[in-house]
């Protein structure tokens, strides 16, 4: 009877010690579900954000420099301390759009132990640009609804003009008007956010004193060029599309859009200003209209 007794607990303490192996296992298991997925987890966060910020970063350069925009893309994810083969860069839709997928490798810490060593890590952005809806710090002129020849050098004289070879003529915002408002959006472009359907004014009269503030302009930046100059770069103004500048004197005008015009010369002529320079497509941030002429002002979104 005692031998018995004796086998009985032998074989509950073989049990046991089974219970608890199995119970290590799987918490083990457990372990290695925390703190690895965990860890993926965390990691695919931080690859995703890269990706995201090198496709905005990237998208900035469209629709004129794509072999840049992918360039600098590529920037992006090395400085976030990924690698480029872990991604590949496209530019589509008639340059328009930058795609970046990731795909990268993560390697396991604990899960090994019950054979998973590894998982790819997949994401993907793609941005796209179109024309802005709005548009901030804009400069106090304005151009008819046209087609526009970018690059091509044009003067821009102070006054009306047909619009044939870009003529522009002054306006002011938010019935804000005067030499000394003028000057100031000259400098530093207007302080609102302009939409397109916003009514602004023309301004009329003879601004040539006033545009001479552009020689400030001009001396702040004077080796940037219309081809090589900095995003926040002075010397690019955003300037409204208006529905029609053939009025006279002060009169009411409708946004339609927004161009971009790099400044290069400002000179006198027969008691007039004339501002020299070129037309230029531009990115920045805003929302894009599914209305607005495509003028060469472009918003960019993320859409994947």
């Amino acid at each position: 009877m005692l031998k018995q007794m004796m086998n009985g607990i032998d074989n509950e303490a073989g049990v046991t010690q089974v219970i608890v192996v199995f119970a290590m296992i799987a918490l083990l298991g457990a372990s290695a579900l925390v703190i690895d997925v965990g860890a993926m987890m965390a990691k695919r966060i931080q690859f995703s954000n890269t990706v995201d910020a090198a496709t905005l970063a990237g998208v900035m350069e469209l629709p004129t420099q794509p072999n840049k925009a992918i360039q600098l893309a590529g920037e992006y994810v090395v400085a976030n301390g990924f690698d480029l083969v872990d991604v590949t860069i496209s530019v589509g839709d008639n340059d328009r759009s930058l795609t970046v997928v990731g795909n990268r490798r993560h390697d396991f810490y604990i899960a090994p132990i019950l054979g998973i060593r590894e998982t790819t890590l997949t994401v993907r952005a793609k941005a796209k640009i179109g024309p802005s809806k709005s548009a901030t710090g804009v400069r106090p002129f304005g151009i008819d609804n046209q087609n526009l020849i970018y690059g091509d050098q044009v003067v821009l004289k102070e006054g009306g003009g047909d619009g044939e070879n870009g003529n522009f003529g002054a306006v002011a915002f938010d019935d804000s008007f005067g030499a000394s408002t003028f000057r100031y959006n000259i400098l530093y472009g207007h302080n609102g956010e302009i939409e397109i359907g916003d009514i602004i004014d023309t301004e009329p009269g003879n601004m040539a004193s006033s545009i001479s503030t552009v020689n400030e302009v001009l001396g702040s930046e004077p080796y940037a060029r219309f081809d090589n100059y900095n995003p926040d770069s002075e010397r690019v103004w955003i300037i409204p599309v208006l529905d029609d500048m053939d009025v006279s004197g002060r009169d009411a005008v409708t946004v339609v859009g927004f161009a971009a015009f790099f400044i290069e010369e400002i000179k006198k002529n027969a008691g007039e200003a004339e501002v020299t320079g070129r037309f230029i497509e531009f990115t920045t941030s805003g929302e894009i209209s599914d209305t607005a002429p495509d003028i060469g002002v472009y918003a960019m979104k993320l859409i994947e």
